[in-house]
């Protein structure tokens, strides 16, 4: 039977420290990742704690992830949170974690009896919504995933950076040799400050950095239908083109290549997401990684390290975005 002695030889640490991560002592000042390789450890050697019927029942409780109630619907229009799922799942799987995913319309009929080890909000909420969830769970370790934290005095926030991901998206426009472009933006939540806000990011790129000039921007709801809807009314109206068009997401680029496609219209086409759904798209859609697999990693991450040193400061966390060029952005026919 493996002991202690045997799990500290293999992981590299302490008896002392093998011993205190295993008991779930929250005074230990290690690494999660560390912790977490110290209980693998333990388990591929099939190490059995004394008590450990009773240690089981005083572990951590679930990790909560409070989602929009549209948001596992649609795998098009959210694939920015399917993709983020998928992190939070694969990480907590393999490091025996349990998340519970709940509908902000079911958030009053939790049972709050149960332990909970953190909560997360994923998605862009209002002030007040967020404010309410705040409140609701005041008691918890809290990390919110949305481009805008109201509150981060009280909540961790993992995003990815907009002002880079708008630059990413300037700089491959100035390749192309794009002079003028019409942005299409979904509507954003509100009383955001300029670093939370991709529009308003997009605005600080053109005046820090030069660039193509904006021709107009067309603001629409969020989702593929809608991409759709607002490309037709816009194809019906325009007189002159642009050089360019660019989408504040996937979803709503992916709608508005349908209604191009129909009209046999071919321009270069940027959007933001880095969806799986630009891979089959007619063209194959350019767009901005925006990480979201990853987001949901550090989301759970961010829970442990806060369960593990509680007194210390809040963090906002922001993942470098990554450009991929597909054909949109060099379509072989010109309008």
């Amino acid at each position: 039977m493996a002991r202690l002695k045997d799990i500290a030889q293999q992981s590299g640490f302490a008896i002392s420290t093998v011993s205190r991560a295993l008991n779930n002592d929250k005074s230990l000042q290690l690494k999660p990742e560390s912790i977490d390789l110290i209980k693998k450890t333990a388990r591929d050697l099939g190490y059995q704690a004394k008590g450990q019927k009773q240690q089981e029942e005083q572990k951590p409780g679930k990790i909560l992830i409070i989602h929009k109630d549209d948001h596992f619907i649609d795998q098009i229009d959210n694939a920015y949170y399917f993709r983020m799922r998928s992190g939070m799942e694969s990480f907590c799987l393999k490091n025996d974690l349990s998340p519970k995913f709940i509908p902000y319309s079911k958030l009053r009929e939790l049972d709050r009896s149960q332990p909970v080890r953190g909560v997360i909000l994923m998605g862009n909420y209002e002030r007040d919504q967020q404010g309410a969830m705040i409140d609701y769970f005041s008691e918890e370790n809290l990390v919110t995933i949305s481009l805008m934290n109201y509150f981060p005095e009280v909540m961790d926030q993992v995003t990815y950076d907009i002002f880079l991901a708008m630059s990413q998206l300037v700089d491959h426009l100035k390749d192309l040799g794009v002079e003028d472009f019409s942005y299409f933006s979904g509507y954003e939540v509100k009383d955001t400050d300029p670093l939370s806000s991709k529009l308003k990011c997009l605005d600080l790129v053109l005046k820090s950095q030069g660039g193509p000039r904006l021709r107009e921007v067309i603001y629409l709801d969020q989702g593929s239908k809608s991409g759709q809807e607002a490309m037709e009314a816009y194809l019906k109206k325009k007189a002159a083109w642009p050089q360019a068009l660019v989408f504040s997401n996937d979803p709503i680029a992916c709608g508005a290549l349908k209604a191009l496609n129909a009209q046999e219209v071919h321009l270069p086409i940027l959007s933001i997401n880095g969806d799986y759904s630009g891979e089959i798209t007619n063209p194959s859609l350019t767009s901005i990684d925006v990480a979201s697999h990853e987001i949901g990693i550090q989301a759970i991450r961010l829970v442990l390290a806060k369960d593990l040193f509680p007194s210390q400061k809040t963090i906002s966390l922001r993942l470098r975005p990554q450009l991929i060029e597909r054909d949109s952005s060099r379509p072989g026919k010109k309008a």
